[in-house]
């Protein structure tokens, strides 16, 4: 679903998708872990993928947010419009932490084993 940003550091992930061409309704999923954007929250707060599983976020909230990876890899969303989504593919195990940069009280975790 376009092109994205290689990952580096850490687990590493492979960023696919923006904001600006990636409508959630337009994305393909297939055996990915979802992460949904509501309330200004990440639910699940935690998620446990495998090495090269998909999560796929979606923001629900009438605002715009980012997922941007603190520690542990390297992905950042840019801007995520309302109704849009943003995947990364899982590395090598370990934890990444994220944050969306406009609201960053918002925070998340990705644990990969």
């Amino acid at each position: 679903a376009g092109g994205g940003q290689r990952g580096g550091g850490g687990c590493g992930a492979t960023a696919y998708g923006s904001s600006a061409n990636a409508p959630a309704a337009h994305v393909a999923a297939a055996h990915a872990a979802n992460v949904n954007i509501t309330n200004f929250a990440f639910k699940p707060g935690t998620i446990h993928v495998k090495p090269g599983q998909t999560i796929r976020f979606v923001n629900h909230d009438s605002v715009t947010h980012t997922v941007t990876a603190t520690k542990g890899a390297k992905f950042d969303s840019g801007n995520l419009k309302p109704g849009h989504a943003f995947t990364v593919k899982a590395g090598k195990a370990g934890t990444i932490h994220y944050v969306c940069l406009i609201h960053p009280d918002m925070k998340g975790t990705i644990k990969v084993g």
